[in-house]
């Protein structure tokens, strides 16, 4: 159920991006985004199938979603448009380092403001192969689902006629951070049924908005990467 929420609140976007189109190139687009809404719901609901739930947590799930996204894109050729490269001029990585900088400090700055406010957040359990998880797989996995495979296809439908800060983007970017932003924000536990996490309009929006714009700044998935896992590094141990 969350997984089809989070299609239902990208929605909106969707149908903005879809009016921008010119009238033959909507049925092209109607099928690619089928296409990739069955590859998120794939994502979001093949990790917790029975038999791969048995896996070591939390590397098990992240582990299952970064070799389908991996498959995705070799099965199917994509991986020409996912950014995976290395080489980047010196001025992208001066704009990957100070977004970096950008969206740590934003993180913490957000943790401070919590804890001065008092308000209720998750339990804090701090290990070392936890923070070695969290310097590592989430931001390879999840960059590459998102960043990798879902922007670059929506790109290709919207354009990117857009100019931020050196960027070019389009309603690919809004709509994977409005993906990436949901799929933390809808969460389905045993017992409690379907709930919205609302702080996370405090967080994972805005960081996804910062995740898709260097990925076009940047024309590579890295930079990404590396900036997602210093944010889950920055948001768990400065709590």
């Amino acid at each position: 159920m969350p997984a089809f929420l989070c299609l239902l609140t990208a929605l909106p976007a969707v149908l903005l991006a879809q009016r921008s189109l010119p009238a033959e190139r909507r049925a092209y687009s109607t099928i690619t985004l089928l296409t990739l809404s069955a590859y998120f719901l794939l994502d979001r609901l093949l990790p917790y199938a029975p038999g791969l739930r048995s896996l070591p947590q939390p590397w098990g799930v992240m582990g299952v979603r970064f070799i389908l996204a991996a498959g995705i894109l070799w099965g199917t050729g994509a991986w020409r448009q996912a950014g995976l490269r290395w080489k980047l001029s010196p001025d992208a990585w001066r704009a990957a380092v100070w977004m970096t900088a950008l969206m740590v400090a934003f993180t913490l700055g957000r943790n401070l403001l919590i804890a001065r406010l008092d308000l209720p957040q998750a339990e804090n359990v701090l290990s070392l192969p936890y923070l070695f998880y969290l310097a590592t797989l989430p931001g390879l996995a999840e960059e590459l689902a998102y960043r990798g495979v879902i922007q670059p296809q929506l790109n290709r439908i919207y354009g990117r006629p857009w100019r931020l800060w050196g960027a070019s983007l389009g309603w690919g970017w809004v709509i994977t951070a409005i993906l990436f932003w949901a799929m933390h924000a809808w969460r389905a536990a045993l017992g409690s049924g379907v709930t919205f996490y609302w702080q996370t309009l405090t967080m994972q929006l805005w960081i996804g908005l910062g995740l898709g714009w260097m990925r076009e700044r940047t024309e590579s998935l890295w930079p990404g990467v590396i900036a997602h896992n210093l944010v889950n590094l920055a948001w768990v141990v400065g709590r």
